[in-house]
């Protein structure tokens, strides 16, 4: 979907882990490259009520997406054109410890680095 959007000239906002298995990761990031998309990786916990209302009593109320320092950092980020700090290369590169734990899981055995996984 994260490639669809992309590829129809959408800015992204997709959150973590942005793949669902490891061989989803490459040809994301090419897209994400090739198509100068904005696609930010995020962590929807940090706008759970509990972090908003810790927001609110040490910061004080404000721009909505102040909740989730992550949809600031994107909409600032769309304006801008500038890359997010999590970007589609970071959110590959967080997603894969978990893929490999699950395939290692799936083999019984361990897994090591596979190169096609490099982006």
């Amino acid at each position: 979907m994260t490639q669809d959007a992309c590829l129809a000239g959408k800015d992204v906002y997709v959150e973590k882990p942005m793949t669902s298995v490891a061989e989803q990761g490459p040809p994301l990031v090419r897209t994400v490259r090739e198509t100068k998309r904005i696609v930010q990786v995020g962590v929807q916990q940090r706008s759970g009520p509990h972090y908003i209302e810790a927001k609110q009593r040490i910061i004080g109320p404000g721009f909505p997406a102040d909740a989730d320092p992550h949809l600031k950092h994107w909409l600032e980020c769309i304006r801008s054109r500038r890359q997010p700090n999590a970007d589609a290369v970071s959110g590959h590169f967080s997603a894969m410890p978990c893929h490999m734990g699950n395939l290692a899981y799936k083999a019984k055995s361990r897994v090591k680095w596979n190169s096609k996984w490099d982006v």
